[in-house]
């Protein structure tokens, strides 16, 4: 008997993909969950989006209580997924959601989180970064709850700092991940860590296919141009 963890994935597979721009907490949330609840179908495709921030925000897994005292300043809102509480601000947050039988990605969890953050510590270091995953317990104290300040297995870190952490979100139907990528500024304009190439990671690396149109709700949405800002 083969145990899941142990079934390898690597099947060019279709794929959609959305540039949102800058959202609301909440309507980032509802738009997660809207592509969560499109994988229903049995004809759907993966979903990528990639999107921004329009407010600082804070953002607190499901499993959380909602932060209290409230951090001034800040929006909040409640993930789909787990995880702990994430600062927004300038970061570029994405999600993925496919349905739970989909051949080309992991049926194992943990082979998720290796799959997606692998993806994009292989492309920082082809731009000449330091970057790995976590693979032991972190022996700093972590700040209760904060998500940026723990690290977990799997996390992309780049000269001891977690760059690129997620969550995940399982039903009967479907997965859902959602990840951030938190790069120093500087960086990010030098080694152009935007939008754009948060979708080619996914395009070479996770998928190995090019996006075959966009996701959208309810999946009405025909021929829309696929680069960021259209």
């Amino acid at each position: 008997m083969i145990k899941r963890c142990d079934v390898e994935v690597g099947t060019p597979s279709p794929w959609n993909l959305a540039f949102d721009g800058a959202l609301d907490g909440l309507e980032n949330m509802r738009r997660d969950l809207e592509s969560l609840d499109n994988q229903r179908d049995s004809a759907a495709v993966p979903c990528v989006r990639i999107y921004r921030w329009a407010r600082p925000t804070v953002s607190y897994g499901r499993l959380q209580s909602q932060p209290d005292p409230r951090p001034a300043g800040y929006d909040l809102v409640q993930r789909p997924t787990g995880g702990g509480m994430v600062f927004h601000g300038t970061d570029i947050s994405f999600s993925v959601a496919w349905r739970r039988d989909h051949p080309g990605l992991p049926p194992c969890i943990k082979n998720v989180y290796r799959l997606f953050h692998g993806s994009f510590a292989d492309e920082l270091r082809q731009v000449g970064l330091n970057a790995g995953l976590h693979s032991s317990p972190d022996p700093r104290p972590a700040v209760p709850g904060a998500c940026y300040k723990d690290y977990a297995t799997d996390d992309v870190i780049v000269d001891g700092l977690k760059w690129i952490g997620g969550a995940l979100r399982v039903t009967s139907w479907g997965r859902l991940y959602q990840g951030n990528l938190k790069a120093p500024p500087v960086v990010s304009t030098q080694t152009i860590l935007d939008e754009a190439w948060v979708a080619r990671v996914f395009e070479s690396r996770v998928f190995r296919y090019a996006p075959i149109g966009r996701c959208c709700e309810r999946m009405k949405c025909e021929s829309v141009p696929l680069s960021p800002g259209s």
